[in-house]
Formats: C-alpha cells, sequence, structure tokens
C-alpha cells in the first residue's frame, strides 16, 4: 500500500513540457466558439440570463484562447460551459446542449483546467519571457505539473468503451442500425440497390465496434502511437465526411494530444521553428 502511494505521490508532482495542453488549450476553445459563439450572438435571444452569458462566455473563452490570466481564464470558461450545459440545456430545455458531443466537449475544458495550459504559447507566456529579459534573467522553462493530462486521456478512452458497449448487441452488428443511418442520409425512405450494400454494412458496423474496444487500451501504448494515432484520425476523418458529426470529430483530435509524450511534442515543436530544444529544460533523444 505504501509503494502505491508512493508512486501516487510521485506522479502528482511529476513535471512536464506544457506545449501539448497548451494546444489542446487553444483547439479547445476554437472548437467551443465553432460550437457556440453563432447561437449566442445578442441578436438572437431577449432574455436577461442570455444577456449575462454572452458576455460571460466571449470574455473568458478570449482570455483562455489568448492565455491571459490562462487558468483563471480555463476556469471561468469551464463554469460558463457547465451553466451552458446544465441550467441554459437541462433545466432550460435547449436539447442540443445536452448532447452528448457537447458533453464531451465541454468536459474537456474541465479537466484542462487542471493543468498548466498557460505556460506555453500564451500571453501569460510572453510576459514571464519578457521580465526575463528586463532583470537579465533565464526565461522560465515551458513546464509544469501534468497530473491532470491523464484525466483527459481516460475521458477519451471512456468516449470509445461505452460506445463499443452500447453498440454490442444484435440491432447494431447485424449491420440494420448502420444502414438506417446511411439510408437516412443519402436515399431517405427509399431502399438502396446497390449490390452487397447490406453486406458492407454488416461488415463495417463489426469493425467499428472492434476499433472501439481495442482504441481504449491501444492509445496508452506510446511505441504504437506513429500507427494508432494516425489510424484514429483517419477513422474519425471518414466518420466527418460519411455523417454529420459536428465537432466530435476534431473534438477527438484534440484529444489525443492527451495521450502523446509532451516532450515528444516540444521537441516537434522546436524542429518545427528551427530552435531545437530551446529554453525548454529538456535534453534531446
Amino acid at each position: 500500500m505504501q509503494a502505491l502511494i508512493d508512486r501516487w505521490r510521485a506522479h502528482l508532482v511529476h513535471e512536464g513540457s506544457t506545449r501539448a495542453v497548451a494546444l489542446m488549450r487553444i483547439g479547445f476553445v476554437l472548437l467551443v466558439w465553432s460550437r457556440y459563439a453563432d447561437e449566442i450572438l445578442p441578436f438572437r435571444h431577449r432574455g436577461w440570463d442570455w444577456w449575462l452569458l454572452v458576455p460571460a462566455f466571449f470574455v473568458a473563452t478570449t482570455a483562455m484562447l489568448f492565455g491571459v490570466q490562462t487558468r483563471l481564464a480555463t476556469v471561468a470558461t469551464a463554469c460558463v460551459l457547465a451553466t451552458m450545459y446544465g441550467v441554459f440545456g437541462w433545466l432550460g430545455g435547449h436539447e442540443p446542449w445536452v448532447h452528448h458531443h457537447t458533453y464531451l466537449l465541454n468536459i474537456g475544458v474541465v479537466w484542462l483546467a487542471l493543468t498548466p495550459c498557460g505556460r506555453s504559447f500564451s500571453v501569460d507566456r510572453w510576459r514571464a519571457v519578457r521580465h526575463a529579459e528586463i532583470t537579465g534573467a533565464e526565461p522560465p522553462p515551458e513546464r509544469g505539473p501534468l497530473w491532470a493530462v491523464p484525466l483527459l486521456a481516460a475521458q477519451c478512452s471512456a468516449v470509445y468503451l461505452w460506445s463499443a458497449v452500447d453498440k454490442t448487441n444484435v440491432r447494431f452488428l447485424s449491420g440494420d442500425q448502420l444502414e438506417s443511418i446511411l439510408m437516412h442520409f443519402y436515399s431517405g425512405s427509399e431502399p438502396v440497390s446497390v449490390p452487397g450494400f447490406a453486406t458492407v454494412c454488416l461488415v463495417a458496423s463489426v469493425f467499428v465496434v472492434l476499433v472501439e474496444y481495442v482504441l481504449p487500451v491501444a492509445l496508452f501504448v506510446r511505441r504504437w502511437h506513429p500507427w494508432v494515432v494516425l489510424f484514429a484520425m483517419l477513422f474519425h476523418g471518414v466518420l466527418y465526411v460519411a455523417i454529420p458529426v459536428g465537432t466530435f470529430t476534431l473534438t477527438m483530435w484534440v484529444y489525443f494530444l492527451a495521450y502523446v509524450d509532451p516532450e515528444a511534442v516540444h521537441r516537434f515543436v522546436d524542429q518545427l521553428t528551427g530552435r531545437p530544444y530551446a529554453t525548454s529544460g529538456l535534453t534531446p533523444r
């Protein structure tokens, strides 16, 4: 038991590069705007509660995007999204805001608020570097405690796992449900006359369920990432093109950063900018 406690304590104080969580911060904000911003513009609503929501939403998300008082801004954004989901969605009856796609996006911001996502790619970072230049000190390394990042990865894996469990039934595995979905979007009430269409739907249904059972575990194996992450991105890309899934595909792509070694992300960004391992506190591998 003591060994387990010691391991947990070590995990809580473990530090790593903050560039991956900073990229997640930017990605989540852009997706939040894509999903909600147009819908809550002032001219669309007249109630006082909406007039309170609008400035809270845009101030919090803009500060989070640019990284101004980033931790506070991310917490504020998480609170705004929770209010939209619970008060306006569940209690107010605005059904689109309680969809599982919006929940996944909102909870991602909640978990991200537990990370030092403002120590890279932010105004906060720029101010810290400027202060170091003025005082003649070394710029602070882009590092911080990353104990909350596995929560993001676990959330993503849970989506796959419970989606697979939900699909493990005769109606889906027989291909009937997928066939109905495709008919709804492509042929309406008319049966699809393509030869072998039912067989393709059966094979695709079984394949989807297998993928959703494998990915929750496979994504945690970092030596498989070059293939598994690429496959998962292609998988969601096909879903986006085939059926209307809204922000779900890009949300999952952002979540994949939670599985990737943060030091690898840091080195990759350095290589892109031509400044290998600059101000990172890292050593090349």
